[in-house]
């Protein structure tokens, strides 16, 4: 559906779509009638939608289109690295836009993505770590320490 937004209005990609929406420069009646004319999903569609997901995600992962490149410096955008899966440099990963939190880097293999990605097509961006990162970014780690269990026959 947005794709289609995306046609009728002219616009170059999504972003470009949400940017003019943000600044008033689209027909609200036009997008309204649009979105009227949305036919219902039934099952079989989400069904079909479910199967799409891995071919959705190698698109995600191939990076065929435009996507962001995440280093210790960004200024042009701010992101935060999602807490569900903690991605760091080398893993592969994409961008989610959230509603209040801005932009998640998670990794592809986040037991959240496939949620995200089917759900919100729409808010997923394509993401990249900046060549040689690996050696340049400092990220946390969790380490857990447990005690051995006691020998209960020892005096």
């Amino acid at each position: 559906m947005i794709q289609k937004l995306v046609d009728a209005f002219e616009c170059e990609n999504y972003l470009e779509l949400y940017q003019k929406f943000g600044e008033g420069k689209l027909d609200q009646m036009k997008i309204k009638k649009m979105l009227m004319e949305q036919k219902p999903v039934t099952p079989a569609v989400a069904r079909s939608t479910e199967e799409q997901f891995p071919e959705t995600m190698s698109k995600v992962v191939a990076g065929d289109k435009e996507f962001l490149i995440i280093d210790n410096s960004s200024e042009s955008y701010h992101y935060q690295f999602a807490k569900c899966c903690r991605p760091v440099p080398g893993n592969k990963i994409f961008a989610f836009v959230s509603v209040y939190q801005g932009v998640k880097i998670h990794r592809t293999d986040c037991p959240n993505s496939r949620q995200l990605i089917m759900r919100y097509p729409y808010r997923i961006l394509e993401a990249r770590w900046k060549e040689g990162l690996v050696k340049e970014m400092v990220y946390p780690a969790r380490t857990e320490v447990k005690p051995a269990t006691k020998n209960k026959g020892r005096k």
